[in-house]
């Protein structure tokens, strides 16, 4: 059986990168979990039943019955996140009325660590300087491959830059 949890990006996020709502899906396989990326969404209406409708037409389109959706991930957003009129409050009533919808992870720690450093000046710079050292490597596939190559000759463990949705 297949019990996907969704990572969906808030519209907002999606305007600024383009991206639409990621996709992963969390199944079990001879005892063990694994996650995979499932889709990225292309969002035309960034309104809570908008995004509910391109899920639930993404889950159609694969044969996958959205009833079996047994949890929900998102970045925290009122759109995404609100059991009354979001997505995850949609979900919950169209979909499975069981499903547990919860804040990204990953998001929830981006959040903290703004939080934690923002009294700092230093690490308000290394942090601005990292993401824009990120995003420049990230715009290109080009600097992705020199950079991979760089380190390669160096023989330094490197952590691969991929692009937005598929982690890194």
């Amino acid at each position: 059986m297949v019990y996907p949890p969704a990572d969906v990006s808030s519209p907002r996020s999606c305007r600024q990168t383009g991206a639409g709502p990621q996709l992963y899906l969390r199944f079990c396989v001879y005892g063990r979990y694994v996650t995979m990326f499932w889709a990225a969404l292309p969002v035309t209406d960034g309104t809570a039943e908008g995004l509910h409708d391109l899920i639930e037409r993404h889950f159609e389109a694969m044969n996958v019955p959205i009833d079996k959706l047994c949890s929900f991930a998102s970045d925290g957003a009122s759109v995404v996140s609100s059991q009354k009129k979001g997505v995850a409050g949609l979900l919950a009533k169209r979909s499975n009325p069981c499903i547990l919808c919860m804040h990204c992870i990953a998001h929830k720690q981006a959040l903290m660590m703004k939080d934690a450093t923002s009294f700092s000046a230093f690490a308000t710079w290394f942090d601005k300087s990292m993401s824009e050292t990120l995003n420049f490597f990230c715009r290109s596939v080009k600097r992705v491959q020199e950079l991979e190559s760089f380190a390669v000759q160096l023989e330094l463990i490197y952590t691969r830059v991929l692009q937005i949705g598929q982690g890194v």
